[in-house]
């Protein structure tokens, strides 16, 4: 809830700005997508109640999935730089993986998420190479060999006004306005930009490879 707060008070702000640094795949990357943020809050209720139940997206509350839809929104309609190294998705890949694995997700749901995954992959293709958000603010993805950061967000709203939010468990964020904390996740923004690769229209051809090196892992689920 203080996430949504803080997006929707950064779409006022002209000059607003969403930095995220993903050696994981960003939530707000696909809770757009109905079968996927539903197993993301599956893994949360399997993590918090300790239940091995098999999954069932219709099992998931409509309410839930509608407040991923808006976090999705509200974050396109932000200026954003996104840091990413090429093994951001290994981690939800191998949960789907794990999980139908062990009998506890039906072929069908299976190829539905990895159909999602698909979806993502092309959504986010067409930020990389039009440099816009799906909203057409600007959009820019720095590709990086490793993170010193943790996955995170740096979400600068005013010039007075930044929060850094630290993600944990599978669905949550800490979040803070302290200054040092602030200061100290830009230092490592500034490092991973010139270390990394800026990925845009005139890098098509390492954008592709990077989202076809990632397809490949989808359909080999």
């Amino acid at each position: 809830e203080n996430t949504r707060k803080n997006l929707e008070l950064a779409l006022t702000q002209p000059n607003a700005q969403l930095y995220f640094t993903a050696k994981e795949v960003p939530l707000y990357r696909y809770m757009d997508q109905p079968g996927l943020s539903a197993f993301r809050y599956y893994l949360w209720v399997m993590e918090n109640m300790r239940r091995h139940e098999r999954f069932d997206p219709l099992a998931i509350p409509q309410a839930l999935i509608h407040k991923g839809q808006e976090l999705t929104k509200l974050s396109e309609g932000i200026k954003s730089t996104e840091f990413w190294v090429a093994g951001a998705f290994d981690n939800l890949i191998g949960q789907i993986r794990y999980v139908s694995n062990n009998s506890r997700m039906s072929d069908r749901v299976k190829n539905q998420l990895k159909e999602e995954l698909h979806a993502v992959l092309d959504k986010l293709l067409k930020n990389i190479l039009s440099e816009q958000t799906k909203e057409g603010k600007a959009y820019q993805m720095v590709l990086c060999n490793y993170l010193t950061l943790s996955d995170g967000a740096l979400l600068e709203i005013g010039p007075n006004h930044s929060e850094v939010m630290f993600s944990y468990g599978s669905i949550n964020y800490m979040k803070s306005s302290n200054p040092s904390i602030v200061e100290a996740f830009r230092r490592g923004l500034r490092y991973h930009k010139l270390e990394g690769q800026t990925i845009d229209a005139l890098e098509q051809a390492t954008a592709h490879e990077f989202i076809e090196s990632i397809r490949e892992k989808v359909n080999a689920l």
